[in-house]
């Protein structure tokens, strides 16, 4: 189960997102975070249950703090269309950006 110190590395400053990740360090919207699979300079991978509109097993990543800026958006933006247009048998896509 996530850890305090693990919600903090990846939180960012929206309102929104902090004070969901206070009430329960386990979901962020409609994903259940179940373990961190990886970590790098960006942020965190996490294998998460999504619940709605399907239920599903995904990869949820999660920027953190203090690295998100313009620069880091547009890597991000980069890696979800490189993402997109991969194209194999045991590859499933999803991407959703929350903010």
């Amino acid at each position: 189960m996530p850890t305090p110190s693990d919600a903090d590395a990846t939180l960012g400053s929206d309102p929104a997102i902090e004070a969901t990740a206070r009430r329960d360090l386990s979901s962020i919207g409609p994903y259940r975070l179940v373990k961190k699979i990886g970590e790098g300079g960006m942020g965190q991978v996490w294998l998460a249950e999504q619940s709605e509109p399907v239920r599903r097993q995904v990869a949820l990543k999660l920027i953190k703090v203090g690295v998100y800026d313009d620069g880091v958006r547009k890597r991000f933006q980069a890696e979800r269309q490189s993402l997109a247009m991969m194209d194999h048998p045991a590859i499933s896509i999803l991407a959703v950006t929350m903010r």
